[in-house]
């Protein structure tokens, strides 16, 4: 279909068809997303958006990375982790632990994907999404 932006679709029944209107739909934020997916019926995203909902979502579902657990880490540990992920291979230093120096968690929990860069930038996105929305979290809160 031409002109129609891509989309992820959650609960949708179809794909959008020539004539659907999808300007008066209400606007997303990403803080709604994993805990009310059914308020949601989709968002336009690119293929890299996309990606990063999915390994956020996955962050969440699969390794136990909700809001308690990212508010856990007060300390910039979310962005530094992203920024490492982020970051050329070429410029990431191991430290004694086997893991870049700027990661900070112990190594077990550094999976890089060295052969896969658009992989290591959609955990880097999910990453940050996850730190923006603890932020978010953390200002509703003062």
């Amino acid at each position: 279909m031409k002109n129609i932006p891509k989309k992820i679709y959650l609960n949708l029944d179809h794909e959008p068809k020539e004539g659907d209107d999808f300007r008066n739909r209400k606007p997303i934020t990403w803080s709604t997303y994993p805990y009310r997916p059914y308020d949601i019926e989709y968002i336009l995203a690119t293929p890299a958006i996309k990606a990063a909902y999915d390994e956020r979502q996955r962050q969440i579902e699969k390794e136990g990375y909700d809001e308690k657990h990212d508010d856990e880490h007060f300390k910039g540990e979310i962005a530094r982790a992203a920024a490492t992920y982020a970051q050329p291979r070429l410029y990431r230093t191991d430290d004694f632990r086997g893991a870049p120096s700027l990661w900070p968690w112990h190594k077990k929990y550094w999976k890089p994907t060295p052969d896969d860069r658009k992989r290591e930038i959609t955990k880097a996105m999910a990453l940050l999404i996850a730190e923006y929305e603890r932020l978010e979290r953390k200002e509703k809160t003062k």
